[in-house]
Order: structure tokens, then C-alpha cells, then sequence
């Protein structure tokens, strides 16, 4: 048999990589030179939600670095720092919304192609990941002692729908199996995709 769970792929939205993003900030209005690292929660005009940031401002630049790298972001999203935000003394400090253009430098590495494929005669089990969230497929295959496995990295899966999304592989799994030649796509709850699966 070539049976197959067949996972979309979703390159569009995805995780920020933590650090300082590419483009500098604009606006501020009048500002101080300083740094924030308390970690702030931008607003953005796209659909990412879950970033926090730092903020540093020298002779004028305002450099954005990402703390917590959120999920569902896109490259051209907005990410909007309030001036309630700005710091006090010894800080940096502001008095506008600064504003700051994600570039697709900023996101996490993409993979190729708009779905994996895993064979699906070589998974032994399927376990839910209640630190990642992503579920992992563990495989018949070994290197050296340790068990092959593939780890999906989902946007929207977390501590509610960990279970729901591993769920969703399984019966992917089942259906391949009940029939030859079968590849039938892995259908993620509502909100949830996946951008990433590794191997190894």
C-alpha cells in the first residue's frame, strides 16, 4: 500500500522569530532614548495575536525586538506600540502609538510546498503536546536508540484545542488505513493550521 496522512501546509501566517525586527519603528512622537525590556503587547491589523515586545530608542531609532513570538502573523502586518505603553526615567520613552512593519524576515522559517505527506503504514502512535501544542507522530523508525517522530507546529492550537488537534491527526490516520492508496487530509479544527513539520 501507499497510504498517506496529508497535512496542509499554511506558509501565510506564522510565528514571529524572536528578536529586533527587521524595519525600525516610526512615529513616537517626541521620544527619549532608552530601553523598555519589560515586555510590552502590541496591537497589529492583522490576524496574529500572542507577541510581546521590548522597545529601544537610540538618537532616534526605534528598534522593536520581539520577547514572545505570538502566532498568525504575516509579513506586511502593522504592530502598533501605544504611547501608554512608554517607559519613566533612565527609560525609553514616547508620547505616540509607535508603529512598525513585520517584514518576512521577521517570520519563522516556512516550509516548502503546500502539504507533507507521512506514511502512514510507518506511525506507531500519535500524542498530543501539552507544552507545544503541536501533536507528534511517532514512528516505527529509530536513529540509534531514539525513536523517529514528526513534530507539527501549529498557529491557533494551545492548552484548550491541544487535544482536539491531535485528535484530528488520528482520524486522518484512520482513514488512510481503512482503505488502499488512501491519502486523506488532515482537517484541523476551526482556527487552527499548521506551518511547520520537521522530522527526526
Amino acid at each position: 500500500m501507499s497510504n498517506y496522512i496529508k497535512i496542509p501546509l499554511n506558509a501565510t501566517d506564522r510565528p514571529l522569530t524572536a528578536g529586533a525586527l527587521t524595519n525600525l519603528g516610526t512615529g513616537g512622537g517626541t521620544t527619549v532614548n532608552g530601553t523598555i525590556v519589560t515586555p510590552i503587547t502590541p496591537t497589529t491589523d492583522g490576524g496574529g495575536t500572542g507577541a510581546t515586545c521590548s522597545v529601544t530608542i537610540t538618537a532616534g531609532d526605534i528598534i522593536v525586538a520581539i520577547v514572545a513570538v505570538g502566532s498568525g502573523y504575516s509579513a506586511g502586518d502593522t504592530l502598533t506600540i501605544a504611547a501608554g505603553d512608554t517607559g519613566t526615567g533612565g527609560q525609553a520613552q514616547w508620547d505616540a502609538d509607535i508603529e512598525v512593519i513585520i517584514d518576512e524576515a521577521d517570520l519563522a522559517t516556512e516550509e516548502s510546498g503546500s502539504y507533507q505527506l507521512v506514511p502512514a503504514e510507518n506511525v506507531a502512535a500519535i500524542a498530543p503536546d501539552s507544552s507545544a501544542f503541536g501533536p507528534i507522530i511517532h514512528t516505527s523508525s529509530y536513529s540509534g536508540s531514539a525513536v523517529k517522530k514528526y513534530t507539527l507546529v501549529c498557529n491557533g492550537a494551545d492548552a484548550n484545542n491541544y487535544g482536539e488537534v491531535a485528535f484530528a491527526v488520528s482520524e486522518a490516520y484512520r482513514k488512510a488505513m481503512m482503505a488502499e492508496n488512501s491519502q486523506p487530509t488532515v482537517e484541523f479544527p476551526q482556527g487552527v493550521t499548521c506551518y511547520s513539520v520537521t522530522y527526526g
